[in-house]
């Protein structure tokens, strides 16, 4: 998982709403398309990048992206996917890595996020 976010974290007035959502199906991650492409970052931590990796890495399971909004705008998010593993993997997680854990089976699947 990598955090994308530059610079110091926004300061927030009192009368800022600010809240956590997971993304959790890929028309909920490319809803953040618009915020996360504006924002610099590794090849790892590309929209684009990490929807192919969704869609063709068959240990994937879903996508878990927790975005961080104030007032009603994402300001930063953390990306990571849910998958099949059968060991706990954290050596590559420290500082910057991917972390991988052991989760769910299943399949992250092509999605229509038209809306309708």
């Amino acid at each position: 998982m990598q955090f994308i976010k530059p610079g110091p974290p926004p300061q927030r007035q009192k009368s800022e709403k600010v809240e956590i959502r997971v993304a959790r199906s890929l028309c909920e991650v490319e809803a953040l398309r618009e915020p996360w492409s504006a924002w610099p970052g590794h090849r790892d931590s590309d929209i684009d990048f990490h929807l192919m990796k969704l869609q063709s890495d068959p240990e994937v399971v879903r996508p878990h992206v927790i975005a961080l909004y104030q007032s009603g705008k994402p300001q930063a998010v953390l990306v990571g996917r849910l998958e099949r593993k059968a060991s706990l993997d954290l050596h590559e997680a420290l500082p910057l890595g991917q972390e991988s854990l052991a989760g769910p089976s299943g399949q992250a699947r092509t999605e229509d996020c038209a809306e309708e």
